[in-house]
């Protein structure tokens, strides 16, 4: 399940155990915490095989930053999953989906300025399903709320990063926006 569809998927989990959608006439976000962390160990873990690429067939030197930052802050959130997880009784997936890791063969297939553009048009479809579901979790209370309040302005930093490279190789954002 990728982070938007979990994202999408908070709705159903808000009726289980008789939780209410409705507060005050606001909707209550409620996130089912093992589906969350286990979702998110295998978003970084695809981030982190991507970047891994991204350091050895990027050409813009931009990507290569962003590829290294990344696995840093994947990384570095990964340990800190790991440790909320064990304390909360939550497994964590050790390999990647089917669909993760056809992502990640997709883009040996590219080099160079080409694979600039595919790399960071797939970072800012990844990391803006990220940010909807570590929002979402942030804003959920329970076990992960605070994991979700910690990471949450590197995840928009990230992203808001994924954007200005992809508009510096050349990629969707400026196709979709011409200047």
């Amino acid at each position: 399940m990728k982070m938007r569809t979990m994202a999408a998927a908070v709705i159903l989990v808000a009726t289980l155990g008789g939780c209410s959608l409705w507060r005050g006439g606001q909707t209550a976000v409620v996130v089912d915490p093992v589906a969350f962390a286990q979702q998110a160990a295998v978003d970084d873990m695809a981030q982190i095989a991507m970047a891994r690429i991204a350091m050895e067939r990027a050409a813009s030197t931009d990507v290569r930053a962003f590829a290294q930052r990344v696995m840093t802050d994947c990384q570095a959130r990964q340990r800190e999953l790991e440790a909320v997880a064990a304390k909360n009784g939550i497994a964590l997936p050790d390999k990647l989906e089917p669909l993760d890791q056809a992502k990640v063969d997709r883009l040996t297939a590219y080099k160079g300025e080409d694979f600039d553009i595919a790399y960071m048009d797939l970072m800012i479809t990844e990391h803006q399903q990220n940010f909807l579901a570590f929002e979402d979790a942030a804003k959920a209370g329970g076990a992960l709320s605070t994991f979700g309040q910690t990471f949450l302005p590197t995840v928009r930093s990230d992203l808001e990063l994924a954007k200005t490279v992809d508009v510096n190789v050349g990629g969707a954002l400026v196709k979709q926006f011409p200047g």
